[in-house]
């Protein structure tokens, strides 16, 4: 299993590969976005490491999992400390599960269901149409 993945890559499915293989997922972006990036590492079982001033540190601070470094030395030394852990596994295993609910599939289920229920709820509001002879 691989200790590191960091960087854009531009297949989807080449980064699904290489984060399932992965244990951490550096974050080396400057932008103030959201952070999908990191939901995705998350929910690949990566623990996330990002720097203090971007949109990924919401989403850290939010599962509670992963790492905020202020510079490469302390991302070193955090990286090194996470890969040593003795139960970093299962936490990171925990998380991944815990980080499934932000997946493309289960937004794509989020948003069926959404519509079916205003469906739904269309269908019962329109009343049937008269029947005019």
């Amino acid at each position: 299993m691989g200790a590191l993945l960091a960087g854009a890559f531009s297949s989807s499915r080449h980064v699904a590969e290489l984060l399932g293989e992965s244990k951490i997922y550096l974050y080396t972006g400057n932008e103030r976005g959201i952070g999908l990036a990191v939901v995705e590492a998350l929910s690949a079982g990566c623990v996330p490491f990002s720097p203090p001033s971007v949109g990924a540190v919401d989403i850290i601070n939010a599962s509670k999992f992963g790492v905020i470094y202020r510079n490469a030395e302390e991302a070193v030394t955090r990286i090194r400390s996470v890969l040593e852990e003795e139960h970093a596994e299962a936490k990171v295993l925990a998380m991944s599960e815990k980080a499934r609910q932000f997946s493309p599939e289960s937004f794509q289920q989020w948003v069926r269901n959404a519509v079916g229920f205003f469906e739904a709820q269309s269908r019962a509001a329109s009343p049937l149409p008269s029947h005019r002879e």
